[in-house]
């Protein structure tokens, strides 16, 4: 289980800082050193093909190396799961210069592996690594919004930080990367890329017994989410609400052994609470402040506290449970929370 980011102290005049591009000038794996020509101010996220000029060299005697053959392959480390296009190779004007053409279409780190081979002898890889910025653009200003042409199925970068959009659960929890994202995309309004998600589900309940009661239920749950680009961070709006009172009444769903909630003041016992109609109202946002570390604040009216674990409905594991499961007010109990203010600090 993946518990939520731990409360910590961020440092507020970092977020001035801006998210800048990096990559390594020079790799060596012998016999060959390969020196990276362009300059790396140039190379920024955009769902635009960039051209690096590569020059490839014998690392002994630093000639020109010519006549290799070469495959590239292009990669982001901690998204495992995206596809990227493979980079297209094109010997180049001058001695040893190569002409990598590839995109970078979002910003996080990458990594660039050229395979060698030499006209004879064994090949080798020469890796370089890329952490390219966005220069200021916003992702309108780029054509990246989600769903665009040539990019469909790509994961995007996380609203709390620079990880994949399938990492955040409810509230400020995480979840695994390869988790699956049940995500709509919507049109892009006032700058923000909106997505919505949520579930409707019905069913007949008889505990038996005593103790036990019987009806029909519903679970129901949908939440927006926007995101916006800005301030050199990301803005993030969180709404989610449930039909539960309004269906299941005031008294909730029957359900054995469930205990340790109040409704209305008043303690249930065998029964599941029903969830609020304004279940979130939040907003939030997050900048890097430096290579390896970002910050983030959230709150609002309603929202989810950093205590617990993911709520039922974001894990893969309970999004088509019909009934809550009778841990959930142990353990999710508090992921409804009037007043709620949340600081950040990731690495």
């Amino acid at each position: 289980m993946r518990n939520k980011p731990l409360l910590a102290m961020m440092v507020a005049a970092a977020f001035g800082l801006s998210f800048t591009s990096f990559a390594q000038q020079t790799v060596k794996t012998e016999p060959y050193m390969a020196e990276l020509k362009t300059d790396i101010k140039t190379v920024q996220a955009s769902n635009k093909p960039t051209t690096l000029d590569i020059v490839i060299m014998d690392s002994a005697s630093m000639m020109p190396s010519e006549k290799l053959r070469i495959a590239a392959a292009l990669t982001m480390p901690a998204m495992a799961d995206m596809k990227l296009a493979p980079p297209k190779v094109i010997p180049g004007d001058k001695p040893g210069h190569y002409n990598v053409q590839l995109t970078f279409p979002q910003s996080g780190r990458y990594q660039l592996d050229l395979t060698v081979k030499p006209p004879s002898g064994s090949s080798v890889t020469l890796t370089f690594r890329f952490t390219p910025g966005r220069a200021g653009e916003t992702m309108k200003e780029m054509g990246g919004k989600q769903g665009m042409p040539g990019m469909k199925g790509m994961p995007m970068k996380a609203t709390f930080g620079n990880w994949p959009e399938s990492r955040d659960g409810s509230g400020t929890s995480w979840q695994p990367d390869s988790s699956p994202m049940f995500m709509k995309e919507l049109s892009s309004i006032g700058g923000f890329d909106l997505s919505v998600m949520g579930t409707l589900q019905g069913g007949y309940v008889d505990d038996g017994g005593k103790r036990g009661g019987k009806g029909l239920f519903s679970n129901s749950m949908i939440m927006f989410m926007g995101r916006r680009e800005t301030g050199g961070g990301t803005m993030g709006l969180h709404f989610m609400s449930s039909l539960d009172p309004i269906i299941n009444g005031r008294r909730g769903v029957p359900n054995l052994f469930q205990n340790g909630f109040t409704v209305n003041g008043v303690d249930i016992a065998d029964r599941k609470d029903p969830h609020n109609i304004f279940a979130e109202v939040a907003a939030s946002y997050s900048h890097a402040l430096s290579k390896d570390w970002g910050g983030f604040i959230y709150g609002g009216p309603v929202g989810e506290p950093a205590l617990g674990n993911m709520m039922y409905f974001h894990r893969t594991s309970g999004v088509e449970i019909p009934e809550a499961p009778i841990s959930h007010d142990w353990f999710d109990g508090s992921h409804i929370s009037l007043g709620v203010a949340t600081l950040g600090l990731v690495y």
